[in-house]
């Protein structure tokens, strides 16, 4: 049911505050779970509509695509804060 979908390419942390920088995206039936780098702890959940035709004007949900985007982003944030 989950699928890897994006994993950084970090070796394994030893401190408790490094556990928490994100290093992989799963997919799970409505939404893309961001974990920390040992893949223990959820850091972010990106929900998305599942029938995108049965959206309402007013719902605030993403489509699945959207929701992929910004856990592939939320989950690179480390490696592109460093570049600044």
């Amino acid at each position: 049911m989950a699928d890897l979908v994006y994993k950084i390419n970090r070796p394994p942390s030893s401190g408790n505050a490094r556990n928490s920088i994100p290093g992989s995206v799963e997919e799970l039936d409505t939404c893309f779970v961001v974990k920390d780098l040992n893949g223990h702890q959820a850091l972010a959940y990106m929900y998305f509509e599942k029938e995108p035709r049965h959206r309402h004007r007013r719902s605030e949900l993403l489509t699945r695509d959207e929701a992929q985007r910004i856990a592939a982003i939320f989950a690179k944030l480390p490696e592109l804060l460093k570049r600044s």
